[in-house]
């Protein structure tokens, strides 16, 4: 299969060689294999022309390229666990440790229901008159954890904290999942703000703890949910942090060009001026010749916390690979105030998967205005991919990329001079002046018009 392909790429693309390029990273291989993956870098996409990647090759020592196939990109999960709703039981205690002071002990049914949660000493949990914190039972669930999500009681004012939780499998060692974790409950004009979900590493435990410090204010809940982690994972991010540009005459309105067609899927933004809830409309366009594309409309929020600031949560795009954004803010819902709106753009990179055809050194090149897609697709390239029935797969190594160094430069990147378009607005003019001249030369072959005939004049008779 291997050489199959070679053979078609190498008679297709035979022109095609690494100085039809602008760059160049040499790939060090980890270990031999016959084939190699390598996770596309954050200078590739600032150095290719097409969104899809299409303008990179691998090459072998003989400039040949090797086959080659993109691994698919999960940006999401598809499908999330329903949750599970679990019991509290609060912990209510006046010393100044507050939950840490609490050792507990459970009591099971032979159905795994717990019947009875105390200290160890025996004492009730609402043993006080301090709401310190609450525990939920996990152990049914025999499953990693991923998040959980906090029920607040009906008709709750606004409120803006932090909780920690912790996770325990003997209820005496506990471990943080995640500290100052902010929850809100928040009305800004028509917008409701709510941010009631925590999401931490997934792992298995047995018994859950909430709590808060002791100077903040008691969170009073109703049920705890939890949310089981998927068999796919969430993808690991790239992130770039960059500050959107005011655009003159033009109030609230502000643009952003990434330097490269990364395949954003997520945006959070930094408002300028604290307690500001806004609403906004995200524009985008591969080039500034394109016209813009909308792309959806967002409420973002910077609310202050004794202190420190709560920001909004990210926001979810479709990974176009758009250059260059625009933001829009609506003026009659709060606009974003004096001073720099921070943007940080994320996207899952591309890896690339390509068979070892050929002797060693690869080089990987990116950047031409003139390439054409080579890839092909995964199942084709790596024989058995995904096939979970598969007896064995082929080991895929790992390919890790050096410090680009420039081939071509910015001449396989520029734009090629239209020689038609030049043509076709010479042959116009071309004609505009054939047609002037012809013209010009009927109207001076026209007659002449003859002279009016001159009136006699009359003599004056002597008297």
């Amino acid at each position: 299969m291997i050489w199959v392909l070679g053979a078609a790429l190498g008679a297709l693309y035979a022109a095609d060689s690494p100085r039809d390029y602008a760059w160049g990273m040499d790939l060090t291989l980890t270990a031999p294999s016959d084939y190699y993956e390598v996770t596309i870098p954050r200078v590739v996409y600032e150095g290719v022309v097409h969104a899809d990647l299409s303008d990179l090759r691998v090459f072998n020592a003989a400039d040949e390229v090797v086959p080659q196939a993109f691994m698919p990109r999960i940006a999401a999960t598809i499908a999330d666990p329903a949750p599970v709703r679990l019991r509290l039981y609060p912990i209510r205690t006046d010393a100044p440790e507050g939950v840490d002071a609490i050792e507990l002990r459970v009591e099971h049914a032979t159905d795994g229901t717990v019947l009875d949660l105390r200290s160890v000493d025996g004492a009730p949990l609402n043993n006080g008159a301090k709401l310190a914190g609450y525990v939920a039972d996990a152990t049914a669930l025999g499953q990693p954890l991923r998040a959980v999500r906090l029920e607040l009681p009906s008709g709750v004012a606004d409120l803006i904290t932090r909780v920690t939780l912790e996770a325990s499998d003997d209820l005496r060692t506990w471990t943080a999942l995640a500290t100052n974790a902010p929850v809100m409950q928040y009305t800004a004009g028509i917008n409701r703000l709510e941010r009631r979900r925590i999401a931490f590493a997934p792992r298995r435990a047995q018994y859950l703890r909430v709590s808060w410090p002791g100077r903040a204010r008691a969170l009073e809940l109703v049920a705890l949910e939890v949310e089981a982690s998927p068999t796919t994972p969430e993808p690991s991010r790239q992130w770039k942090d960059m500050s959107a540009v005011a655009v003159p005459e033009k109030r609230n309105r502000y643009e952003l060009d990434l330097g490269g067609r990364y395949p954003v899927d997520r945006l959070s933004f930094f408002l300028p001026q604290p307690n500001t809830v806004a609403t906004l409309g995200i524009y985008s366009r591969a080039t500034g010749l394109d016209g813009w594309r909308f792309v959806r409309n967002a409420t973002v929020y910077r609310l202050s916390d004794e202190g420190s600031d709560i920001s909004s949560e990210d926001v979810v795009l479709d990974g176009s690979g758009d250059r260059y954004w625009r933001f829009a803010f609506d003026p009659r819902r709060t606009a974003p105030g004096p001073g720099t709106l921070g943007v940080r753009a994320g996207w899952v990179p591309h890896r690339l998967v390509f068979a070892a055809h050929g002797a060693p050194p690869f080089v990987m090149t990116y950047g031409s205005r003139q390439a054409q897609p080579v890839a092909a697709a995964i199942t084709a390239l790596v024989p058995g991919y995904g096939d979970v029935g598969a007896q064995s797969q082929p080991a895929i190594g790992i390919a890790r990329p050096e410090p680009p160094h420039e081939i071509a430069g910015e001449s396989a990147i520029a734009e090629p001079f239209d020689w038609r378009r030049l043509l076709l607005w010479s042959s116009l003019v071309l004609c505009l002046a054939i047609l002037g001249g012809m013209a010009f030369q009927a109207v001076r072959q026209l007659p002449k018009p003859s002279p009016p005939p001159q009136r006699p004049r009359k003599r004056a008779v002597p008297r």
